[in-house]
């Protein structure tokens, strides 16, 4: 049951985070993502098109205090317009139901590490499991995010992304994200 837990919140989590160069032939590109984002004033109203992929693995789980939830602790790597190769760490709640089956994920905490050493932090992000009956890819794992800041070029950014991802039985994932990005550098 542990290992079913791990599996599915590493597939989660690389699920968040990744996006193919190549949107079509990759069945697993969002469908969501291009349209600018104007509610922001000032120096954030300048949205651009962003998209990327990550590779997560699970780190380390361990319990809480409702027996349905798991914090699961995670890294990954990967690529993206705007941050070049990036890696990230995070953690997040995984929820199950009583037969042991993954439902979604919350209290999702994550930073990316840009190339050049900045950070960008993910924020407000969702995401629901879908078991496929696959042995191979046991789940998708798809939901939304946004970007809440960050230090460096990366400092006052914003963005919205949604991101899918396709599980693996070790509890890794292949994640795409596909989305905006306020125009690096603008928050400063």
């Amino acid at each position: 049951m542990k290992r079913f837990f791990v599996l599915f919140s590493v597939l989660l989590l690389f699920v968040m985070v990744g996006c193919s160069e190549n949107d079509a032939v990759n069945p697993l590109s969002p469908k969501t993502g291009e349209n600018p984002d104007n509610s922001h004033s000032g120096s954030f109203n300048k949205m651009v098109p962003h998209k990327g992929n990550i590779f997560f693995y699970p780190t380390g789980s361990e319990p809480t205090s409702d027996p349905l939830v798991v914090r699961i602790f995670y890294e990954g790597e990967g690529n993206a317009s705007h941050f070049g190769h990036f890696t990230e760490t995070g953690e997040y709640l995984l929820h199950s139901d009583a037969a042991g089956t993954p439902l979604f994920v919350s209290d999702v905490i994550a930073t990316r590490y840009t190339a050049n050493g900045d950070q960008v932090f993910l924020a407000n992000v969702t995401g629901v499991i879908s078991l496929t009956g696959d042995p191979e890819h046991p789940m998708i794992l798809e939901g939304d995010y946004n970007y809440g800041g960050g230090i460096g070029r990366f400092e006052g950014v914003t963005g919205n992304l949604h991101w899918l991802a396709v599980g693996n039985p070790d509890g890794s994932a292949l994640s795409n994200f596909k989305g905006t990005i306020s125009t690096v550098g603008s928050g400063k």
